[in-house]
Order: structure tokens, then sequence, then C-alpha cells
């Protein structure tokens, strides 16, 4: 998707390394062990935002 954007290549690894990166990396970590709880989870970075609740 970012590739198809039409973002330079500068811009894409910057939405790579410091928008997503650190929201993948939370819902592995935090967001996996909030979820296995049975809890939601939500972590935003920059316009970036992710939501996620466990399956009942």
């Amino acid at each position: 998707m970012v590739e198809s954007s039409g973002m330079n290549p500068e811009s894409a690894q910057h939405w790579r390394t410091d928008f997503l990166a650190p929201v993948v990396e939370s819902l592995r970590t935090e967001g996996a062990a909030t979820l296995a709880r049975g809890e939601s989870w939500s972590k935003a970075a920059g316009p970036f935002m992710v939501c996620a609740s466990p399956v009942t």
C-alpha cells in the first residue's frame, strides 16, 4: 500500500520507521499480552491508530 501511495522513497521509509514500526512492535508485545487477558488494546503513532479487541 505504501509503495502504491505515490510517496517518494524517503517519505515511505519515514512512514515505516516512525509510525508503523512502533505500533507493530507494541502490538507484538504489550498488545498481545493485553488481548490474551481478554482486554482491548490501542496504540497511536502520529496519524496512525490501531485498536484491537479479543475475539470472544
